[in-house]
């Protein structure tokens, strides 16, 4: 259900794994060019290997524990993120209405913007959290399974068409799985990181010791949270 980032110890003695993030899964052929590179630089010898993520992160396999620190600082050379945030580490995105005639709405710069603004506005917030959208109906994002989903939609605001977004919260997977539930409808897409801040200062807010963000959202009725985020 989760990617995992940050550096790992494999199955193997002595070899070790690091996950690369992208927000949103958006990434360019010179970023892949240097993971390629670093992989096989770092990796134990003819075991070079990458592997992506349900997360639309990538992982670097088998790499000697004493070739970490320098793959490390290679990576931060590089503008690539090894210990994102959770909000970035938590996002996912369709390819939305950039390269896809079914998409309704933009995803994945909406995403990325998405997360540099939490991660200055909600800076404060270090709990797990998943961010999924989808462009359209077709959910491509899997926004159904997200903490919190996107999908997107249209709307006028003072008779100019808008791109909006109908927000769902309280997806799960693994024991107990669930769909989760239209909270608040068409908000728009400029709004979204406040509305975002709106639920996770309400879930901080009144949460149970310890509670997870999908139990916090199952048991709460959703018309208080949506009151919370319409004040």
């Amino acid at each position: 259900e989760t990617d995992h980032m940050g550096e790992h110890e494999q199955k193997q003695p002595g070899l070790w794994y690091i996950g690369v993030c992208f927000a949103g899964g958006r990434t360019d052929g010179k970023q892949l060019a240097k993971i390629a590179d670093l992989a096989k630089k770092y990796a134990q010898p003819g075991l070079d290997r990458i592997t992506t993520t349900n997360k639309q992160n990538l992982i670097l396999l088998n790499i000697p524990k004493n070739n970490l620190p320098a793959l490390q600082a290679e990576l931060d050379a590089s503008g690539l993120s090894w210990r994102p945030s959770n909000f970035r580490q938590g996002c996912v995105s369709c390819t939305g209405m950039e390269f896809c005639n079914l998409a309704i709405a933009e995803t994945k710069n909406r995403m990325m913007l998405l997360v540099e603004q939490l991660e200055t506005e909600c800076a404060s917030y270090k709990d797990k959290i998943r961010i999924h959208f989808s462009g359209c109906p077709s959910s491509c994002g899997q926004h159904q399974i997200a903490d919190i989903g996107f999908r997107g939609g249209s709307t006028r605001v003072n008779g100019v068409p808008t791109e909006c977004f109908d927000m769902f919260i309280g997806g799960k997977l693994g024991a107990g799985p669930r769909f989760n539930e239209l909270v608040k409808g068409k908000v728009v897409a400029t709004d979204i990181h406040r509305t975002v801040g709106k639920l996770l200062n309400y879930y901080t807010t009144h949460r149970q010791p310890n509670e997870p963000f999908h139990a916090f959202a199952g048991r709460t009725p959703k018309e208080q949270i949506k009151a919370a985020l319409e004040a």
